[in-house]
């Protein structure tokens, strides 16, 4: 982590201690867009501009640096989207995987019992019992060598 400062303050990386005070400006004072860029912004295109831009600078710039522009984005995204009366797309994607779970846990309980529940509460049990009663008939072929009785 030191190390990392000791690289922005280098001589040579002055530009990103100013981009990282800038982010660090950003990020505590809640700073209004105007109207243009909130709106666009909050669209779809340049929402993905946005993340393209801090996944650059991450990869591109000190840690420190990249990892400021990533709650940047963030806060950009938001504070636009806010602004501009829109869900971003983090809560909508949010809302609708709650709503999703909650409609399936709904959809489970609408159906007390599936059909092979049904047909295993009506299967009567047989019980085996050893008093089995002679039959009402006579065999024919009872004498035969070599049967026994059932």
């Amino acid at each position: 982590m030191v190390n990392y400062l000791q690289e922005i303050v280098h001589e040579k990386n002055h530009h990103q201690l100013a981009l990282a005070i800038i982010f660090l400006i950003y990020i505590f004072i809640n700073v209004q867009l105007p109207a243009v860029i909130a709106n666009g912004v909050s669209s779809m295109v340049g929402t993905g501009i946005v993340i393209v831009v801090a996944i650059t600078l991450l990869m591109t710039t000190n840690p420190i640096v990249g990892i400021l522009g990533i709650v940047v984005a963030y806060l950009l995204i938001e504070r636009s989207n806010q602004q501009t009366k829109n869900k971003s797309s983090i809560s909508k994607v949010m809302k609708n995987e709650m709503e999703k779970m909650d409609s399936f846990f709904n959809v489970e309980n609408q159906f007390p019992k599936t059909l092979e529940e049904e047909i295993v509460e009506k299967r009567t049990t047989h019980k085996s019992t050893n008093d089995v009663m002679p039959p009402s008939y006579k065999p024919l072929l009872s004498e035969l060598p070599g049967s026994s009785l059932l």
